[in-house]
């Protein structure tokens, strides 16, 4: 199809910054791994809240998507505290079972939007 795009006021990004920031109790401590690539909306969370507190974010290389380890082991090696990632990415690590090899210590926030996410799945990264 044809690409699309909707415009999105400068005041509408800065207001929901402002509430991402509030809602999740983000901080200049954050340290957030982006899984979604910047031309989707759901990388707004990842980006401009985490700015706005100081943290830093983490754009993982795409490539390291198909294979669960590396992302995992990058998530460890760069002290990921928070994923703000869609359901289809945290089913395909849960039904991997990747997390049986990195317990992801500093991981304190998995943020998620736009899908169904089952309660199999859910539970085991609530685990």
């Amino acid at each position: 199809g044809v690409p699309k795009g909707v415009s999105i006021s400068h005041k509408s990004v800065i207001d929901y910054a402002f509430w991402v920031s509030e809602e999740f109790e983000l901080d200049e401590n954050e340290v957030i791994a982006n899984q979604a690539p910047l031309y989707f909306d759901n990388s707004i969370l990842d980006i401009f809240p985490t700015i706005k507190e100081g943290g830093s974010v983490h754009l993982v290389p795409n490539s390291l998507f198909a294979f669960p380890l590396k992302v995992l082991e990058y998530l460890e090696n760069e002290g990921v505290n928070t994923i703000f990632w869609v359901p289809s990415v945290l089913i395909y690590f849960a039904n991997t079972q990747a997390l049986e090899k990195f317990k992801l210590k500093k991981l304190k926030k998995v943020l998620f939007c736009g899908e169904i996410m089952p309660n199999k799945q859910l539970n085991y990264w609530r685990t």
